[in-house]
């Protein structure tokens, strides 16, 4: 139950934000047709993380390349500012994805991953949205939140005092 309902918000996302326009026209090219296309993208991201090789993460977005986990929480433009914040990452980091979807008519795709940079004792789990274009991420948008490591672990219904629950409204 819990993957099926995570699969339907993460379609939304997917059909909600495949309107991602850049500055000017986008132009439908064909330089990703599969999902495994655009899964190596996404693993030569983590697999970059997690080696420590910028240069490798780097190969993964475009020169101008858009950062952001909105609403206004962190964002780096370009290849300056990825370098920069890509060199960041610790030893002993982790991004593992969970799922991942493509749609190749918009070129637009998301991946539902756990992070952990280093020793944390914590782990953030989200949905990155990704705009390629030529082959390349031209926009990266994320959309996580802090806790357990593991990734069942925070998905877990019954681990956990709720926040607000239908008794709250």
């Amino acid at each position: 139950m819990r993957r099926t309902a995570f699969a339907f918000v993460t379609s939304a996302l997917l059909a909600a934000c495949s309107n991602i326009q850049t500055s000017g026209a986008q132009s439908i090219d064909d330089t990703m047709k599969t999902t495994d296309e655009f899964t190596a993208v996404l693993t030569r991201v983590s697999e970059g993380w997690e080696t420590k090789n910028t240069d490798l993460a780097m190969s993964a977005f475009s020169g101008d390349a858009l950062y952001t986990e909105p609403p206004d929480r962190q964002i780096y433009r370009g290849t300056r500012e990825l370098r920069i914040f890509f060199d960041r990452i610790t030893p002993g980091a982790t991004l593992k994805w969970q799922n991942i979807w493509y749609d190749p008519q918009t070129l637009v795709g998301a991946g539902a991953y756990s992070f952990k940079n280093g020793e944390r004792s914590t782990a953030v789990h989200g949905v990155v949205v990704v705009l390629i274009q030529d082959g390349k991420i031209k926009t990266w948008r994320e959309y996580q939140r802090r806790g357990e490591i593991d990734f069942e672990d925070f998905h877990n219904p019954d681990s956990k005092e709720w926040q607000t629950t239908v008794d709250d409204l």
